[in-house]
């Protein structure tokens, strides 16, 4: 029996039944692409802020380290 096609399509209870219990169609190439799309959205628009600090920090560094 298992690996068998169904041959009819669910009740309307059978389905409310599985979207209780959390089995829903779920797509997890969208989810992948959009959080890979936040994480490159969120750089976007930090790197700016980033990129002055760490040239702000390395111009210290090099200045008070220039009399050792």
């Amino acid at each position: 029996m298992a690996g068998e096609e169904k041959t009819e399509k669910a009740t309307p209870k059978k389905r409310r039944d599985q979207r209780k219990e959390g089995n829903v169609l779920q797509s997890k190439e969208i989810v992948t692409a959009a959080s890979v799309l936040g994480i490159f959205a969120a750089m976007r628009l930090l790197a700016e802020f980033m990129v002055k600090n760490v040239l702000n920090y390395s111009a210290d560094v090099f200045e008070h380290s220039a009399g050792y």
